[in-house]
C-alpha cells in the first residue's frame, strides 16, 4: 500500500523545484526582468550595483533592445552619476557598433559621444562624432534627425574644430549652418564673426557683428560689443567708444574697456 504522504511530499519537492526556478530566472542576466533589477538597484540608490546589472543584461540578453537599453543606461550611469567618462565611451561605442541598432537611435548616441568628449575637452573627437551623427541622419526622417537638431550637432561641431585649432574647417562648417539652417543664422554668424576677430580678419568680423548687432535677441548686446571691439581695432575711437556705450554691460566693465579708448583717442587729437 502506498503511503499517503508521499503524493503530498512529491508536490513539497515539485514546487519548491518551480519557485527555486523562478528565482532563478528572476536572478539571472537573461531574464526579461533582469533589466527591472538594475532599475531596482538605482532606486534604491546604488548606481555602482545597477551598472553591474546593467553590464550583466548586455553581455547575455538573447533580446537585442534589451542589451541596448541596458548599454545606454549604464553608460548613463556611469558618467552622471560616477564620474567615469571613460567607461560611459566604452559602452557607448559598443552600442554605436551593434549593426541591429536603428539609424535614428545610432546618431543620438553619437551625440552622447560628442557630449562627453566636449565635457573632457576632446573637441577633435568631439567633432568627429557630432558629424557623424549628422551623416546618419540625413537620409533619415524622423524626429531626432529634424533640421534643427542637425543644424545644432553642426554648430557644436564647429565649435569644437575651433577649439582643436581647426579654424577653417570650422568657419566653412559655419558657413554651411548660414546656408542649410536659417533658424541659425545669426547664431552661425556670431560664432563666425568671433572666429574672424581671433584670426585678425577685423573688417569681415566687423560686417557679421554688425548683422547680428541688427536683431533683437541675446545675441544681439554680444554683437554690439564685438563691433565696438572691431571699431577699436581699426582705430576708430570716438565710433568703438559710441557703440560701447550701447552694449548692457556693467559700469565697472564698460569702464574698464573704455578708459584706455579714451586716452588712446585724446593722445591722438593732441
Amino acid at each position: 500500500m502506498t503511503p499517503l504522504y508521499k503524493p503530498i511530499y512529491s508536490s513539497w519537492i515539485t514546487g519548491g523545484t518551480a519557485l527555486l526556478a523562478l528565482a532563478g530566472l528572476w536572478m539571472a542576466p537573461v531574464s526579461p526582468l533582469a533589466l527591472s533589477r538594475a532599475d531596482v538597484a538605482l532606486g534604491q540608490g546604488a548606481p555602482l550595483i545597477a551598472v553591474q546589472r546593467y553590464d550583466k543584461v548586455a553581455e547575455w540578453s538573447f533580446v537585442a533592445a534589451h542589451r541596448q537599453r541596458a548599454l545606454l543606461r549604464s553608460a548613463q550611469l556611469l558618467f552622471n552619476e560616477l564620474g567615469d567618462s571613460q567607461g560611459s565611451l566604452v559602452r557607448l561605442n559598443a552600442l554605436a557598433n551593434d549593426a541591429t541598432l536603428p539609424l535614428g537611435a545610432q546618431a543620438d548616441v553619437q551625440v552622447k559621444i560628442g557630449e562627453i568628449y566636449r565635457e573632457i575637452r576632446q573637441p577633435k573627437d568631439s567633432a568627429h562624432a557630432f558629424m557623424v551623427a549628422v551623416a546618419i541622419c540625413k537620409k533619415l526622417e524622423e524626429p531626432s534627425c529634424s533640421p534643427d537638431h542637425t543644424g545644432t550637432w553642426k554648430l557644436s561641431a564647429a565649435q569644437e574644430l575651433a577649439q582643436a585649432g581647426h579654424v577653417h574647417r570650422a568657419l566653412n562648417l559655419l558657413g554651411r549652418v548660414v546656408r542649410e539652417h536659417p533658424d541659425l543664422r545669426q547664431q552661425a554668424n556670431l560664432a563666425r564673426a568671433q572666429l574672424q576677430l581671433i584670426e585678425g580678419q577685423i573688417a569681415d568680423a566687423l560686417t557679421l557683428f554688425e548683422d547680428v548687432a541688427a536683431g533683437d535677441d541675446v545675441r544681439a548686446n554680444v554683437a554690439k560689443l564685438g563691433v565696438a571691439t572691431c571699431l577699436e581695432r581699426l582705430g576708430n575711437l570716438d565710433e568703438a567708444l559710441a557703440e560701447l556705450d550701447e552694449v548692457d554691460l556693467p559700469d565697472a566693465v564698460r569702464e574698464s574697456r573704455a578708459e584706455p579708448m579714451r586716452s588712446r583717442s585724446q593722445w591722438r587729437s593732441k
